[in-house]
């Protein structure tokens, strides 16, 4: 079951949990219940509040697996393996080349970029022919503002692609290095503090 499934059904079950709850609590308190009940309604509803504290709980525990960008991080300086410094140390390089103001550098600084974009998408998960097919796998409801991030780098990245000859706007490419590094970050590919 992938993730938007999951999210749709999850929203569907708390929705039908609400209804029930109010149904139940008018039914129970308006026809049910007589002068002098035998059994506290107090008990009733501490049970099925620990019921919905439970579902609560055990849903929470199944969907983190879906989200690993979620986890906790370290106050304090984190350790980075050999990989993630070449990765640091190859996206500096994409840095200056980006803010050379040679137009080569910076076209070739927008192509690096969507390399380097499109190997942490497949890193985490995402799949696809191209860096555009990944980019496309991300949930619009939650990372929306990721996804068009993304999305006009690639696009720009493309333009680049399909018309070498025209003159770039250095503007607009520090524009689309800001937003790989956008979606970088999310990942947990790179941090721009260690830049």
């Amino acid at each position: 079951m992938n993730f938007e499934k999951l999210l749709k059904f999850l929203h569907g079950l708390v929705l039908f949990l609400g209804i029930a709850t109010l149904a139940g609590s008018i039914y129970f308190t308006v026809k049910t219940w007589p002068d002098k009940p035998s059994i506290d309604p107090k008990v009733i509803w501490i049970g099925i509040n620990i019921a919905l504290a439970v579902t609560f709980l055990f849903v929470l525990n199944k969907t983190r697996t879906y989200r690993p960008h979620l986890k906790i991080k370290h106050l304090g300086k984190r350790i980075l393996s050999l990989e993630e410094k070449a990765i640091i140390e190859h996206w500096r390089t994409i840095r200056a080349k980006a803010f050379s103001r040679d137009p080569d550098q910076m076209k070739l600084a927008i192509i690096e970029a969507d390399k380097v974009a499109e190997q942490a998408l497949a890193s985490v998960g995402f799949t696809g022919e191209t860096t555009g097919d990944k980019i496309n796998q991300i949930l619009v409801d939650e990372l929306g503002w990721i996804r068009r991030a993304a999305m006009s780098a690639h696009k720009y990245r493309n333009k680049i692609i399909d018309m070498p000859a025209e003159e770039i706007d250095a503007d607009d490419v520090k524009k689309s290095i800001h937003n790989y590094e956008i979606l970088l970050k999310e990942l947990d590919i790179i941090d721009p503090a260690e830049l």
